[in-house]
């Protein structure tokens, strides 16, 4: 048979070679051969029928690990182990992402304490917040959560507005809770919330060493420990057990400068909105929520006119004590630049929020949306009015006070003009206190009480 140049049968040199490395010769291992310039093959040489034959694939040799005159140290892989990216996988494991559908300005994370700090917690959840938790001292008051909110309770029966009793039962069990904000609020946490319901005991009584644990959880994640409070406060009709519960946990919150404190006043909700009793507290909880969230919505718009940006949201949250006020006009209610300041005023006095001087107040902010129609209708006078309101109530009850006032003007797809206010670095709603102080009977014989002198209600 004439063997021709296209034959893909290998020569009988080349299956040759390919025997011997298969069987592992020693020597072509070791001193790899030059390779020899092959020949072209004859074009009328006959060859002898060969039975095919299985070519093995010459094995590479293994690298070099050695050279000459080199001891090789036997170590482990010390730096794999203590560098920080094998170390992450932890942190994927904590990651909670809040479900808006778009931007906000901070991760706001939030723990209820009690049966009423719980629905306030959860009443941010219908907005897209997911990094909420639960505490309590009872199964019980878990009932009507959403089923993703993490929960955990201290499993004692409940306070029956004991809040000694409550505070007790945490005592040695601060690790519980650390889990449980390692589980529900992860590693990216701007501002912590501590959600309770001042006057029973497991609100009163968890909320100041719930302030603690998350301040410390913060700062372990390398954040500012930046928690505050919304805290809801009770009738004086309630009795005298819960008014001194709320008086004596309210101190204990201030005396550690928490920030920002948001108090509602349950009393003011039922004038203002008058709720049938089944929707009392969704309403209180709902309206909360939705005015702090709408700040934390606008806060992270690029605004074509004015923008209030996060770092001005956050000089307002850092202060303390702060109110909020909303109001809508309609383009027929908008016809002199006082109906503008008129509507600042009363969205602020008319609030669900604890009614405090706000002629006290240092820090402010006044946002303004509309639909394009009606913001091309309306001078700059208009929404002047309304910065200038602010400006002449901040301060205006204090000699020498230092005040700023943070604007917004944004476009929105709703008719009409919706206005939102924030006062922060504000005192104590000395009023409510007083009657408070009152019902708790903290007469003559408990005015030498760092409460009652502490909160200005000893007179």
């Amino acid at each position: 048979m004439v063997e021709n140049s296209n034959d893909p049968r290998p020569s009988d040199e080349e299956l040759r070679k390919s025997i011997e490395a298969a069987e592992g010769n020693a020597e072509e291992a070791s001193e790899p051969e030059t390779p020899k310039e092959e020949a072209p093959p004859a074009v009328n040489a006959v060859a002898a029928p060969v039975p095919p034959q299985p070519v093995a694939s010459p094995t590479p040799p293994p690298a070099a690990t050695t050279a000459p005159g080199v001891s090789v140290v036997d170590v482990s892989n010390v730096a794999a182990v203590v560098s920080p990216q094998a170390h992450q996988q932890a942190a994927k494991q904590v990651v909670i992402n809040d479900e808006h559908g778009y931007e906000v300005a901070f991760n706001m994370a939030f723990l209820g304490a009690g049966q009423g700090g719980g629905r306030l917690a959860a009443a941010f959840h219908p907005l897209g917040y997911r990094r909420i938790a639960c505490v309590n001292t009872t199964d019980t008051d878990f009932e009507g959560l959403p089923e993703d909110i993490h929960r955990h309770s201290l499993d004692v029966g409940g306070a029956a507005k004991d809040a000694q009793f409550a505070a007790d039962s945490l005592e040695g069990r601060e690790e519980e809770v650390w889990d449980l904000l390692q589980r529900a609020w992860g590693n990216d946490v701007d501002y912590g919330l501590i959600c309770a319901g001042l006057g029973g005991g497991t609100g009163s009584g968890l909320s100041p060493k719930l302030v603690d644990i998350a301040r410390q959880y913060m700062e372990s994640k390398g954040k500012p420990p930046r928690v505050g409070v919304i805290l809801s406060l009770p009738e004086t009709g309630e009795g005298q057990q819960v008014c001194r519960n709320a008086l004596q946990s309210l101190k204990k919150l201030l005396d550690a400068k928490v920030s920002p404190i948001v108090l509602v006043d349950n009393h003011q909700v039922r004038q203002l909105y008058k709720p049938g009793f089944l929707s009392v507290h969704s309403t209180i909880n709902n309206t909360v929520a939705q005015l702090f969230h709408i700040f934390n919505q606008l806060a992270a718009v690029h605004s074509p006119f004015v923008t209030f940006d996060r770092s001005e949201l956050s000089q307002l949250l850092d202060h303390g004590i702060v109110v909020m006020g909303a109001s809508s006009l309609a383009p027929t209610q908008i016809t002199n630049p006082a109906d503008i300041s008129a509507a600042i005023r009363d969205q602020l006095s008319n609030s669900v929020l604890a009614q405090v001087d706000l002629r006290k107040g240092k820090k402010g902010a006044v946002l303004f949306v509309g639909d394009l129609q009606t913001l091309d209708q309306l001078s700059m006078d208009f929404f002047d009015a309304g910065f200038t309101q602010m400006s002449r109530t901040l301060g205006s009850a204090l000699d020498g006070a230092d005040t700023v006032v943070h604007r917004g003007v944004y476009p929105g797809s709703a008719p009409g003009l919706q206005m939102y206010a924030m006062i922060s670095e504000l005192q104590a709603p000395v009023a409510k206190l007083a009657e408070m102080a009152k019902e708790a009977a903290m007469d003559k014989s408990v005015l030498e009480s760092s409460v009652a002198k502490f909160l200005g209600v000893d007179g």
